[in-house]
């Protein structure tokens, strides 16, 4: 299973990238791992207001009925106070 994702700021400008392959999993475990991964990718660079699109209505219904999923791996980042806002569109 691999998982993958690109970052862009408001303006729609490349900000980076990331791919990692990882172990067996179904599609659904490399989506929910892309987005986590996303997530992760952009707050590691500073981003606290991000619109994470994705094109698995899975993924999305999982996230919105459990939205702690979108922060529940940031909590070991260090990072002064700043509280993270997510948003998931499908």
């Amino acid at each position: 299973m691999s998982t993958g994702g690109i970052l862009r700021d408001s303006l729609g400008s490349w900000v980076g990238g990331f791919s990692s392959k990882e172990g067996m999993g179904s599609v659904l475990e490399s989506e929910l791992l892309a987005v986590q991964r996303g997530l992760h990718f952009a707050w590691e660079r500073g981003a606290t207001h991000v619109i994470c699109e994705t094109d698995s209505i899975e993924v999305f219904l999982l996230i919105q009925s459990d939205s702690s999923f979108c922060c529940s791996r940031l909590s070991d980042t260090p990072r002064d106070q700043a509280t993270p806002s997510w948003k998931l569109e499908h």
